[in-house]
């Protein structure tokens, strides 16, 4: 079972989001007949000023 995982580092010019890209919450049973693919982490990542 995968985890979801996220988190925030901030400063006064800047805000960076970094998270896995699991869901927090419960999904379909994958992979199925209509989709063939498995739930998997990834790296996701995000930064505004």
């Amino acid at each position: 079972m995968l985890n979801s995982d996220s988190s925030w580092l901030y400063s006064s010019s800047m805000r960076n989001l970094s998270a896995n890209g699991v869901p927090d919450h419960e999904v379909g049973t994958f992979p199925n007949q209509g989709n063939p693919n498995k739930i998997a982490a990834a790296t996701v990542e995000a930064e505004c000023t």
